[in-house]
């Protein structure tokens, strides 16, 4: 899941504490998106909310689906979709 850490309203660390916290959806992998470059503690904030990468705007969609595949196919018993 794509999640923009500068939404409205919220931001999107406090977005990606909602999605963990629900059984059914704290498997999901988080790539944050943002426009602006993190600073250190927001990349360490990053791990602590549980996303497993982040990606600065405008994305390349080579590499967003180069680093899907990679998440994907390295988590155990298969809970990415093989679908992109």
């Amino acid at each position: 899941m794509l999640l923009d850490v500068q939404l409205p309203g919220i931001n999107g660390f406090e977005g990606s504490e909602g999605i963990r916290a629900r059984p059914d959806t704290a498997h999901f992998l988080l790539i944050f998106v943002t426009g602006v470059n993190l600073e250190q503690q927001h990349v360490f904030h990053r791990h602590e909310t549980g996303a497993v990468d982040y990606m600065m705007r405008p994305i390349d969609p080579h590499a967003l689906r180069s680093k899907v595949r990679g998440f994907v196919t390295s988590r155990p018993n298969g809970t990415g979709s093989p679908h992109m």
